[in-house]
């Protein structure tokens, strides 16, 4: 025979295993949540270090293209007929200027 006393203590341990049930599911959903959004931040992570593997070889054609730079390149420039030159590098100048804007990361707003 079951005593009450028993009785209530069956009844107490099935009430905080069930609490224990359900803490534990929202600890793992909990995991699940925080699994997913390392994900998302490692995604995030990688495309900004291409987008700056990217900048930095733009960066360094920049610098090349100036180190050829010499005395005609300048004469070039300052042609005051057809300005072919000037134009050559300010085309150059908007192409370089578009592709360094394709490589931008806007940071997202803060959730």
């Amino acid at each position: 025979m079951n005593s009450p006393g028993r009785s209530n203590a069956l009844e107490e341990l099935v009430q905080r295993f069930r609490e224990t049930a359900t803490a534990l599911q929202g600890l793992e959903t909990d995991q699940a949540s925080r699994t997913l959004q390392l994900a998302q931040r490692e995604q995030e992570l990688k495309t900004c270090v291409d987008r700056n593997t990217k900048l930095y070889a733009l960066n360094e054609e920049v610098l090349s293209k100036l180190e050829d730079q010499g005395f005609w390149s300048a004469v070039l420039r300052q042609e005051p007929f057809t300005k072919l030159k000037r134009v050559q590098l300010e085309n150059l100048a908007d192409n370089y200027r578009d592709a360094a804007q394709d490589g931008r990361v806007v940071p997202e707003p803060s959730r």
